[in-house]
């Protein structure tokens, strides 16, 4: 028998399964063997039987005959292992071109050997309600295979066997290994020793925790992930604690479990696009910290791994979620945040100083770097004013470090112009320009090996050398202040210029000159330089202007008044000090006089407020107190203003259109933070329902803006036009309804639409009226689409999901319409089954649970429906290709039918609603 089963199985009929030419290498001779096995099927008994007459394995009762028969066929899996690794040893062309050992004819003897370990070996050993029940796991023949359950702590001795045995392989690499890690075999091997670690008959083996050690950490971290996550249903309560402690703990015990908890909710791997919701449950189950650990100790390793995420430029949809977690967090406790995540770039920008030369190296502040470039996205003011206002001055001086060696400022200076732009913060810009070229006390920037910067120790004290360079990089460090006052809103350089003047005409009051002596210098350059590049600028609000010069102009001296001409002034030999003071007072004065002629002679008439005129008509008073010849041409100006038409105060409306201006600016803008800075300005004016809105305009600007790629910008859509539909929902929905639909759209915009209609629903509830019932007659229309142009079955899922939500919170919108929804699933669950549409059956199984378990009852479904909906569900659950489907429609079969009891119980008279989902 056995020489002819092998030349039924080799040699007769050569067809697509049988291969023309058999090798004779020991891995191909053991394959043959191995097939030889199965030539009955792949069931114990006859397994168990070939084995019996052809090796004369020992009679044994049933317990001691498994192990033997397991034992065995786990040998010929380790020969497998250790003759395709010396296969792949011998034979150059395979290493050379990395070629797999095993044939795709042997493949399906391998299969059959290692189901049968893991069924026989495996399975038999575990309790109810742990692992993948054998009829999901659809093999082939699984309907033939009997499996005599052990259990535990019977099958323990087994067990630890199979594991011991499976473990030489997975320790070691080579093609088995790969094909149990990727397929059927190693996570069966993981569940056999979590099960063994939790279960109260066996947990007390000390060993048990190190096998699981070595286990696990086989395991890339996201498809452990995926693996503790299919097991968290797991019906037996030790294992299932278990498995739940683990999903917990994964961001204490993988440096990259933040990472993947991140890429695995928000679906990253599979999509680019962000979902809000799904944001706020990472960061959920963030914030729920482990039993087993100190809240510092996990906060220090969450802030750890989210400043590793932050690092990642190049992965700018992965560093968006984790910087919206970041401040989703900061608004929940803002110190988990400043003492995880920012004290660690504040002490790589502003170091303490150590005896060591190098205090940060070059791969540290490059990192550094790239996380304030990835934090700097976000448009939380207070958010980003808590990071940067510890590190602002260092952050100058790396700016300008970077122009001075000749390298790119264009990040940097665009990091710059976001958060100054975001903030609006004058007492922050006017720290930079006190600070335009101090020194830091205890280090300086140096490029390193790399050519990139890097932090060294330098002395206290300035040598004569560094006093020299300080004047050398002035002028370059006015020239990139200046490139930074550029792109910023015009009331912020008017208010710097202000404080400049005023520090300036006080005698620099606030500043102490032997600690700085070049900051008179400083101030004066910078006025100059403002004045000279904004004139046309500052000309448009003068108020402030006049009231610093007002304030000036009382208090000058009769001394500095007593030269005859102080526009064009005398020249002056004299070089006593008093003299000198002379001199600089009267050139002070000379320069407020010139700034208030270009003041008044720049600024157009319609440009002075009522302040404005109050300031001017106190300094027409003054001014013939100087008894100057030249200020008499000021005061015929003056008083041309004056006596002009009177001002008039801006109103709400005005302030709104500047408002609306800079918002349409900002949208223009390349820089990220700053478009979406911009839509939060619309924002606001649409949210206090502001008179300069124009809806079909304010409209088109949002729809413009999420074709944008950048999740920070398409999310800020998102919100915008959810407020446009508050504003006005009787314009703006059914547009927004119409695009959503609209085959000719683009597909990413149409999902981002929905989310907006969603997001919507779900605010609105029971008020959202008629709307209500536009958006599911429509999004029923979107669900029934299956020809060619919906092979991309994204929308279809999006409409789904409205159709649900309205079912949650808006039954009676769809009381018009379930009868077509009820159509739509049952014709996906009975029409689309194929593996590429497993989703879509998944999502039309949760469907029918809204349909018919939400608010509007059982009651709510159309006699005869019901019945058709029970039968599609088991059928579903019974034969649907896909596990998850299968495990849902269980769920779904359960949920209803808890329904229908609650119903029995609940009072007699309604049993009309089990006749209704009975079909009766």
């Amino acid at each position: 028998m056995s020489e002819k089963k092998p030349q039924v199985e080799y040699k007769q009929h050569k067809g697509l399964h049988k291969p023309e030419f058999l090798g004779n290498k020991p891995l191909d001779l053991l394959f043959k063997e191995i097939s030889e096995l199965f030539i009955d099927g792949d069931g114990f008994d006859a397994v168990q039987s070939i084995l019996k007459k052809s090796h004369k394995l020992e009679e044994l009762p049933p317990k001691e005959s498994r192990y033997q028969v397991v034992q065995y066929l786990l040998s010929l899996l380790v020969q497998l292992h250790t003759l395709s690794n010396l296969e792949r040893h011998q034979n150059a062309s395979v290493k050379k071109h990395n070629l797999i050992t095993i044939s795709m004819h042997d493949m399906k003897t391998f299969n059959m050997l290692v189901n049968f370990i893991v069924i026989q070996g495996i399975y038999s050993c575990l309790p109810p309600g742990v692992g993948i029940p054998l009829p999901k796991r659809f093999l082939k023949s699984s309907q033939k295979i009997k499996v005599v359950k052990l259990g535990l702590p019977n099958g323990e001795k087994l067990l630890n066997m199979v594991i011991g045995e499976m473990l030489k392989i997975l320790e070691a690499d080579g093609d088995v290994k790969d094909f149990l890690m990727t397929g059927t075999g190693y996570s069966d091997v993981l569940c056999a020793i979590m099960c063994l670690l939790s279960y109260p008959a066996t947990s007390s083996n000390l060993t048990y925790q190190t096998l699981f050690d070595r286990v696990e950490q086989l395991c890339p971290t996201f498809e452990l992930i995926k693996f503790y996550s299919s097991l968290v249903s797991s019906q037996q309560p030790h294992f299932k604690l278990f498995v739940l402690t683990r999903l917990s703990n994964i961001p204490l015990f993988r440096n990259d479990g933040v990472m993947c908890l991140i890429e695995y909710i928000c679906g990253l791997r599979d999509e680019e696009d962000i979902d809000i919701e799904k944001i706020e449950q990472v960061t959920s189950i963030l914030l729920s910290k482990p039993t087993n650990i100190s809240s510092t100790e996990y906060f220090k390793v969450l802030g750890s791994q989210l400043y590793e995420i932050l690092i990642l430029i190049d992965r700018p949809v992965l560093t968006s979620v984790a910087g919206h977690i970041l401040e989703h967090i900061y608004l929940k406790n803002s110190l988990i945040i400043k003492d995880f995540v920012f004290q660690k770039i504040w002490d790589n920008l502003d170091p303490k100083s150590t005896d060591n030369e190098e205090l940060i190296s070059e791969k540290d502040l490059n990192n550094t770097i790239n996380v304030i470039i990835s934090i700097a996205q976000k448009a939380e003011p207070m958010f980003l004013i808590a990071l940067f206002s510890p590190i602002l001055i260092p952050l100058w001086n790396y700016l300008c470090f970077l122009q001075q060696k000749g390298k790119s400022t264009k990040v940097m200076m665009g990091v710059l112009v976001s958060f100054f732009t975001i903030v609006n913060s004058v007492e922050l810009l006017n720290e930079i320009a006190q600070n335009l070229i101090t020194n830091m006390e205890n280090w300086e920037f140096k490029l390193g090996p790399n050519d990139l910067p890097m932090i060294i120790r330098t002395p206290k004290s300035l040598d004569s050398t560094k006093t020299s360079r300080l004047f050398d990089t002035l002028d370059a460090s006015l020239k990139l202040y200046m490139s930074l006052l550029k792109d910023l809103d015009k009331g912020l350089v008017n208010k710097v210029f202000l404080d400049v003047l005023q520090r300036w005409l006080n005698g620099n009051h606030t500043l102490i000159a032997d600690e700085n002596p070049f900051k008179i210098l400083i101030n004066l350059r910078l006025l100059e330089a403002i004045a000279s590049k904004f004139k046309d600028q500052l000309a448009e609000e003068p108020e402030e202007l006049l009231v610093i010069t007002k304030s000036f102009l009382k208090n000058v001296g009769p001394a500095t008044t007593s030269y005859a001409n102080i526009i064009k002034p005398e020249e002056d030999v004299d070089s006593d000090d008093e003299d000198e003071d002379e001199k600089t007072d009267k050139e002070t004065l000379k320069m407020v006089l010139e700034l208030l002629s270009s003041v008044i002679s720049e600024t157009s008439v319609a440009n002075f407020s009522e302040g404005s005129i109050k300031e001017l008509k106190e300094i027409q008073t003054i001014l013939p107190n100087l008894k100057l010849a030249a200020t008499q041409a000021l005061l015929e100006r003056i008083n041309l203003i004056i006596n002009g038409e009177p001002p008039k105060p801006k109103s709400q409306k005005e302030q709104d259109k500047q408002l609306f201006e800079r918002a349409i600016s900002s949208l223009n803008d390349p820089l990220v933070p700053i478009r979406a800075h911009g839509l939060y300005m619309l924002r606001q004016l649409i949210e206090r329902k502001s008179e300069v809105i124009s809806v079909d305009f304010v409209v088109q600007l949002h729809l413009i803006q999420l074709k944008d790629e950048d999740p920070f910008v398409y999310l800020n859509v998102i919100k915008g036009l959810e407020a446009l539909i508050e504003l006005n929902k009787e314009q703006v929905a059914p547009l927004l309804v119409s695009l959503y639909v609209d085959d000719s759209q683009n597909l990413d915009e149409r999902l981002r639409i929905g989310e907006v209609l969603l997001k919507h629903i779900t605010t609105a509830n029971e008020t959202i009226g008629e709307l209500g019932k536009l958006i599911v007659s429509n999004v029923l229309s979107v669900i029934k689409r299956t020809d060619e142009n919906t092979k991309d079955i994204r929308l279809r899922m999006s409409a789904m999901s409205i159709l649900g939500m309205c079912c949650k919170v808006a039954p009676y919108c769809i009381i018009d319409y379930i009868t077509d929804a009820l159509d739509c699933v049952l014709g996906v669950l009975q029409l689309e089954t194929s593996k590429e549409q497993n989703v879509m059956r998944r999502a039309a199984v949760f469907l029918v649970c809204d349909l018919i378990t939400g608010p509007a009852g059982l009651s709510g479904v159309p006699k005869g429906y019901g019945s058709k909906v029970l039968i599609s569900l088991r059928y579903i659950r019974d034969t649907d290709n896909d596990l998850l489907t299968r495990e849902h429609a269980e769920k779904v079969l359960e949920i209803i039918s808890e329904s229908i009891r609650e119903s029995m119980v609940i009072k007699g008279g309604d049993m009309e609603q089990v006749r209704t989902i009975k079909g009766i």
